[in-house]
């Protein structure tokens, strides 16, 4: 069995309060979405969004760490989410010939600079698994990926804004998964997140593209 689900774009990344998360360059009528945010305030936890399905919701008071995601239609539209703290930060990836959820993970979190992942059990061949990894507003915080994945976000916070790096890979047997690792510029509060998705077997329908 190949695989044939296909990593499309990833959007722009939105800070701030109530960030509006735009949508990826491209993504495809029945396309995975998926929304990764992060922040670094105990008191503004995340609500989910109208329409979307929660993988993550405010993982840990470190970052809360929220995973939201969703089939597109013929028509989406950037998402706005309902949070109140300037530290905010936010990103949509699409994903394309994905079928359905396959196992959500358990949200891991501690203070270091070395972030790692729970490990999942996925029940199908060629599952997509999204790795998550999120730390605390610092003075500086680059991350580093690890091996094992492709990175698609990566956005390096500081003092202002949380960190977070989210990356994909293909799990060619069904099983335990690899947990993955990334690592920070200083030791701080962090969250990670693994989620899977079964592959869309049948490729042979029509996609509508939008760029």
């Amino acid at each position: 069995m190949a695989k044939n689900w296909a990593f499309q774009s990833a959007g722009a990344v939105a800070t701030g309060v109530n960030p509006t998360v735009p949508l990826p360059a491209t993504y495809s009528t029945g396309s995975l979405l998926v929304i990764v945010a992060a922040t670094s305030r105990t008191s503004y936890p995340f609500t989910t969004p109208s329409g979307w399905s929660v993988g993550l919701l405010n993982g840990s008071i470190n970052t809360y760490l929220s995973v939201w995601y969703k089939f597109a239609g013929a028509s989406e539209s950037s998402v706005s989410l309902t949070n109140s703290e300037s530290t905010s930060v936010a990103v949509m990836l699409a994903y394309s010939n994905v079928l359905a959820l396959d196992v959500l993970g358990l949200d891991k979190n501690a203070t270091s600079s070395s972030l790692l992942t729970n490990n999942l059990t996925t029940t199908t061949a060629n599952d997509l698994v999204i790795s998550c990894f999120s730390i605390r507003a610092t003075t500086s915080q680059a991350i580093t990926a690890g091996s094992g994945y492709t990175s698609r976000v990566n956005y390096a916070g500081d003092a202002n804004f949380a960190s977070f790096l989210i990356g994909d890979e293909n799990t060619a047997i069904a099983g335990a998964t690899t947990a993955r690792t990334a690592t920070g510029a200083v030791s701080a509060l962090w969250d990670t997140f693994a989620i899977s998705f079964q592959q869309n077997l049948n490729t042979g329908n029509f996609f509508f593209m939008f760029n």
